[in-house]
């Protein structure tokens, strides 16, 4: 039996959230021209858990979410994922670290490596506590102040300038949701002409809403 063709990407994107009720085909100009296209996923977490035991480092699947969805899509065409795979322990060898490269090498994943101050301005204090809020409406979760523009911004041009390393011309890069909204911005400056796509796994806020963002954070996004 032949094997199962894999989604073209223009239904992929209906099967990641299908009953949102934002998502729209992409012209059918648009779907010929990224039909033979190599697919760049960009998104905060790889689709892979990062195990350690007794100095050795292993990488499995993760289930749920942006993982789930499109990982037989990923599995089945030559697609490169871009992403952080979590974090490793402060002990982990550099044994391991070379082994945790060479695992996620062997399965076409590229490492955008976060440290802990990382994690705690881009991905704690902005993504999580900034935009998740003001994206679901719930506003008086919004700090008024936040020193954390800077976190989100530096990491979003690391993740950029991750998919420029891999980038090759007629490349299709697909940047995901709302950790990363400044990457296709940041993908234009250095490449005007890359393919780029986003996609934005809520619904986006009104104008009004938006005031709420604080005091020097309110930026062009992608």
């Amino acid at each position: 039996m032949a094997p199962a063709r894999p989604l073209p990407l223009t239904r992929l994107m209906l099967h990641v959230q299908p009953a949102h009720p934002h998502i729209q085909y992409m012209s059918s100009a648009v779907a010929d021209v990224v039909a033979d296209a190599r697919v760049l996923i960009v998104s905060n977490r790889l689709p892979v858990t990062v195990q350690e035991a007794g100095g050795s480092v292993e990488v499995v699947p993760s289930a749920g979410g942006l993982a789930s969805g499109l990982r037989g899509y990923y599995q089945s065409t030559s697609a490169m994922w871009i992403g952080w795979p979590g974090p490793l322990s402060p002990s982990a060898s550099r044994i391991g670290r070379r082994s945790l490269e060479a695992q996620l090498t062997a399965n076409n994943l590229k490492l955008v490596d976060l440290d802990q101050c990382d994690v705690e301005g881009y991905y704690d204090g902005f993504s999580n506590a900034i935009i998740w809020p003001l994206f679901h409406y719930l506003l008086d979760r919004i700090p008024l102040r936040s020193q954390n523009w800077d976190a989100y911004r530096r990491v979003n041009q690391r993740f950029a300038d991750a998919v420029v390393d891999e980038m090759q011309p007629d490349d299709l890069v697909w940047v995901h949701d709302y950790h990363l909204m400044l990457v296709p911005r940041l993908l234009r400056e250095r490449s005007p002409d890359a393919l780029v796509g986003y996609f934005l796994h809520t619904p986006f806020p009104d104008l009004e809403s938006l005031q709420r963002l604080p005091p020097g954070t309110r930026r062009p996004v992608g």
